[in-house]
Protein backbone atom coordinates (compact mmCIF):
# COMPACT_ATOMS: atom_id res chain seq x y z
CA UNK A 1 0.00 0.00 0.00
CA UNK A 2 2.77 2.43 0.92
CA UNK A 3 4.60 1.54 -2.31
CA UNK A 4 1.54 2.54 -4.35
CA UNK A 5 1.30 5.91 -2.57
CA UNK A 6 5.04 6.50 -2.96
CA UNK A 7 4.92 5.63 -6.66
CA UNK A 8 1.88 7.76 -7.46
CA UNK A 9 2.74 10.86 -5.41
CA UNK A 10 6.51 10.56 -5.71
CA UNK A 11 7.12 9.36 -9.26
CA UNK A 12 3.97 10.55 -11.02
CA UNK A 13 3.34 13.86 -9.23
CA UNK A 14 6.93 14.66 -8.22
CA UNK A 15 6.28 15.03 -4.49
CA UNK A 16 8.84 14.17 -1.86
CA UNK A 17 7.21 11.26 -0.03
CA UNK A 18 8.36 9.97 3.33
CA UNK A 19 6.59 6.97 4.83
CA UNK A 20 6.59 6.45 8.58
CA UNK A 21 6.76 2.84 9.76
CA UNK A 22 6.16 3.30 13.47
CA UNK A 23 6.02 -0.40 14.33
CA UNK A 24 8.97 -1.45 12.16
CA UNK A 25 11.61 1.25 12.54
CA UNK A 26 12.96 3.05 15.60
CA UNK A 27 12.99 6.84 15.26
CA UNK A 28 15.46 8.98 17.22
CA UNK A 29 14.01 11.47 19.70
CA UNK A 30 12.50 14.41 17.82
CA UNK A 31 12.72 12.74 14.39
CA UNK A 32 8.98 12.04 14.09
CA UNK A 33 8.10 15.62 14.98
CA UNK A 34 10.66 16.96 12.49
CA UNK A 35 9.26 14.80 9.68
CA UNK A 36 5.59 15.51 10.41
CA UNK A 37 5.92 19.24 11.06
CA UNK A 38 8.16 19.61 8.00
CA UNK A 39 5.42 18.25 5.72
CA UNK A 40 2.84 20.06 3.63
CA UNK A 41 0.37 17.17 3.60
CA UNK A 42 -0.13 14.24 5.95
CA UNK A 43 -1.88 11.26 4.37
CA UNK A 44 -3.01 8.33 6.49
CA UNK A 45 -4.10 5.13 4.77
CA UNK A 46 -6.63 2.53 5.80
CA UNK A 47 -6.20 -0.34 8.19
CA UNK A 48 -6.96 -1.21 11.79
CA UNK A 49 -8.02 2.08 13.42
CA UNK A 50 -7.95 0.75 16.97
CA UNK A 51 -4.41 -0.57 16.59
CA UNK A 52 -3.26 2.61 14.82
CA UNK A 53 -4.52 4.87 17.61
CA UNK A 54 -2.77 2.70 20.24
CA UNK A 55 0.52 2.91 18.32
CA UNK A 56 0.15 6.65 17.81
CA UNK A 57 -0.35 7.22 21.52
CA UNK A 58 2.67 5.05 22.32
CA UNK A 59 4.87 7.26 20.10
CA UNK A 60 3.07 10.54 20.97
CA UNK A 61 1.99 10.89 17.34
CA UNK A 62 -1.36 12.22 18.55
CA UNK A 63 0.39 15.25 20.05
CA UNK A 64 2.57 15.76 16.97
CA UNK A 65 -0.46 15.57 14.65
CA UNK A 66 -2.33 18.08 16.82
CA UNK A 67 0.64 20.45 16.36
CA UNK A 68 0.50 19.80 12.60
CA UNK A 69 -3.18 20.78 12.56
CA UNK A 70 -2.47 24.00 14.48
CA UNK A 71 0.35 24.75 12.02
CA UNK A 72 -2.08 24.47 9.09
CA UNK A 73 -0.65 21.31 7.55
CA UNK A 74 -3.23 19.50 5.41
CA UNK A 75 -4.44 16.35 7.17
CA UNK A 76 -6.01 13.68 4.98
CA UNK A 77 -6.74 10.01 4.69
CA UNK A 78 -9.18 7.28 3.85
CA UNK A 79 -11.02 4.75 5.97
CA UNK A 80 -8.97 4.53 9.20
CA UNK A 81 -7.09 7.56 7.87
CA UNK A 82 -10.37 9.47 7.84
CA UNK A 83 -11.62 8.19 11.18
CA UNK A 84 -8.45 9.27 13.02
CA UNK A 85 -9.13 13.02 12.67
CA UNK A 86 -12.63 12.82 14.25
CA UNK A 87 -13.61 12.52 17.91
CA UNK A 88 -14.92 9.01 17.21
CA UNK A 89 -15.13 6.57 14.35
CA UNK A 90 -17.31 3.66 13.31
CA UNK A 91 -14.56 1.07 12.93
CA UNK A 92 -14.42 -2.55 11.84
CA UNK A 93 -11.12 -3.02 13.71
CA UNK A 94 -12.28 -6.25 15.35
CA UNK A 95 -13.47 -7.90 12.12
CA UNK A 96 -9.95 -8.99 11.18
CA UNK A 97 -9.95 -11.32 14.20
CA UNK A 98 -13.67 -12.20 14.13
CA UNK A 99 -15.69 -11.84 10.92
CA UNK A 100 -18.92 -11.73 12.95
CA UNK A 101 -17.75 -8.85 15.17
CA UNK A 102 -19.81 -5.70 15.17
CA UNK A 103 -18.27 -2.33 14.44
CA UNK A 104 -16.93 -0.48 17.45
CA UNK A 105 -16.71 3.18 18.40
CA UNK A 106 -13.02 4.09 18.33
CA UNK A 107 -11.65 7.33 19.80
CA UNK A 108 -9.76 9.46 17.30
CA UNK A 109 -7.78 12.69 17.70
CA UNK A 110 -10.89 14.87 18.17
CA UNK A 111 -9.68 17.47 15.67
CA UNK A 112 -13.15 17.27 14.11
CA UNK A 113 -16.17 16.86 16.41
CA UNK A 114 -18.59 14.03 15.81
CA UNK A 115 -18.21 10.51 14.50
CA UNK A 116 -16.94 9.39 11.09
CA UNK A 117 -18.22 6.32 9.23
CA UNK A 118 -16.46 5.21 6.01
CA UNK A 119 -17.57 2.66 3.37
CA UNK A 120 -21.24 3.42 3.98
CA UNK A 121 -22.47 1.97 0.69
CA UNK A 122 -20.21 -1.05 0.25
CA UNK A 123 -20.10 -2.59 3.72
CA UNK A 124 -23.80 -3.27 4.23
CA UNK A 125 -23.46 -3.89 7.98
CA UNK A 126 -22.34 -0.28 8.52
CA UNK A 127 -25.76 1.39 8.14
CA UNK A 128 -27.52 -0.59 10.88
CA UNK A 129 -24.51 -0.65 13.16
CA UNK A 130 -24.02 3.11 12.84
CA UNK A 131 -27.70 3.65 13.65
CA UNK A 132 -27.30 1.57 16.83
CA UNK A 133 -23.99 3.21 17.71
CA UNK A 134 -25.60 6.66 17.63
CA UNK A 135 -28.76 5.62 19.51
CA UNK A 136 -29.06 7.37 22.88
CA UNK A 137 -26.31 9.91 22.07
CA UNK A 138 -26.28 13.48 20.82
CA UNK A 139 -23.47 12.62 18.41
CA UNK A 140 -23.75 13.46 14.74
CA UNK A 141 -21.99 11.28 12.20
CA UNK A 142 -20.58 11.90 8.76
CA UNK A 143 -21.17 8.73 6.75
CA UNK A 144 -19.44 8.54 3.38
CA UNK A 145 -19.93 6.18 0.49
CA UNK A 146 -16.76 5.03 -1.24
CA UNK A 147 -15.59 7.57 -3.85
CA UNK A 148 -16.82 10.44 -1.62
CA UNK A 149 -14.81 12.81 0.54
CA UNK A 150 -15.52 15.63 2.94
CA UNK A 151 -13.21 18.64 2.80
CA UNK A 152 -13.25 20.57 6.07
CA UNK A 153 -11.62 23.98 6.16
CA UNK A 154 -12.03 25.92 9.40
CA UNK A 155 -15.76 26.13 10.11
CA UNK A 156 -16.81 25.20 6.56
CA UNK A 157 -17.08 22.01 4.54
CA UNK A 158 -17.79 20.74 1.06
CA UNK A 159 -18.39 17.31 -0.43
CA UNK A 160 -16.21 15.90 -3.22
CA UNK A 161 -17.11 12.89 -5.35
CA UNK A 162 -15.29 10.85 -7.97
CA UNK A 163 -18.46 8.92 -8.90
CA UNK A 164 -21.78 10.57 -9.65
CA UNK A 165 -23.90 8.20 -7.54
CA UNK A 166 -21.62 8.30 -4.46
CA UNK A 167 -23.17 10.09 -1.50
CA UNK A 168 -22.40 11.66 1.85
CA UNK A 169 -24.77 11.73 4.82
CA UNK A 170 -25.26 13.39 8.16
CA UNK A 171 -26.69 10.72 10.48
CA UNK A 172 -28.14 11.43 13.93
CA UNK A 173 -31.01 10.79 16.33
CA UNK A 174 -33.44 13.53 17.33
CA UNK A 175 -36.63 13.06 19.39
CA UNK A 176 -36.32 9.25 19.16
CA UNK A 177 -36.22 9.37 15.36
CA UNK A 178 -33.20 8.47 13.23
CA UNK A 179 -32.17 10.77 10.36
CA UNK A 180 -29.83 10.25 7.41
CA UNK A 181 -29.72 13.58 5.62
CA UNK A 182 -27.82 13.60 2.35
CA UNK A 183 -25.08 16.22 2.34
CA UNK A 184 -24.82 18.11 -0.92
CA UNK A 185 -22.32 20.93 -0.70
CA UNK A 186 -20.39 21.59 -3.90
CA UNK A 187 -19.17 24.90 -2.47
CA UNK A 188 -17.92 25.55 1.03
CA UNK A 189 -20.86 25.79 3.45
CA UNK A 190 -21.05 26.39 7.20
CA UNK A 191 -20.38 23.24 9.17
CA UNK A 192 -23.33 21.69 10.99
CA UNK A 193 -21.93 20.68 14.40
Amino acid sequence: YAAVVEKYYGEKLGCKVETLYLTKKPYPQGELERIVLGSNIIYVGGGNTLQMMKVWRKFNMHQILEKAERKGIVLSGLSAGGICWFKFGNSDSLKSANKNAKTIKVSGLNLVPGLFCPHYNVEKFRKQELKEMLRGTKLKSIALDNCTAIHIKGSEFKILKSKRDAKAYLAYWRNNKYFQDELIAKKFSPIFW
